[in-house]
């Protein structure tokens, strides 16, 4: 091996290590924000158990429910139901997208 290998297989091993520490050591949230179209309607702590009704401005709604540090939408009258079906969300800058309903659920550190 010569020694420019050398210097790449170590940068290639120190950037995987990174990426791999970055994505596990990610800080855990504190709120959950609400979006409506791009505006924040709500903000909700994640260290309280809760579940409220979100409604829209065209009189549909989501239900979020925030159980042991996560956020989760457990129902929506939407058509697709993706948002529903995805799975419950604890890291900062994770999120949750209901596109009919274009409302984002996207948790956020202090």
């Amino acid at each position: 091996m010569k020694k420019g290998d050398i210097i790449l297989l170590f940068v290639l091993f120190v950037a995987i290590l990174s990426s791999v520490l970055f994505i596990f050591l990610k800080p855990k949230a504190v709120e959950c924000v609400v979006y409506e179209n791009g505006t924040e309607r709500y903000r909700y702590p994640l260290n309280e158990d809760l579940t409220v009704m979100i409604p829209t401005g065209d009189d549909h709604y989501n239900i979020l429910e925030i159980k042991d540090g996560k956020a989760n939408v457990v129902k929506a009258d939407c058509a697709n139901q993706i948002c529903v079906h995805t799975a419950p969300i604890s890291k900062v800058g994770d999120s949750i997208i209901c596109l009919p309903h274009k409302l984002s659920f996207i948790l956020e550190s202090e």
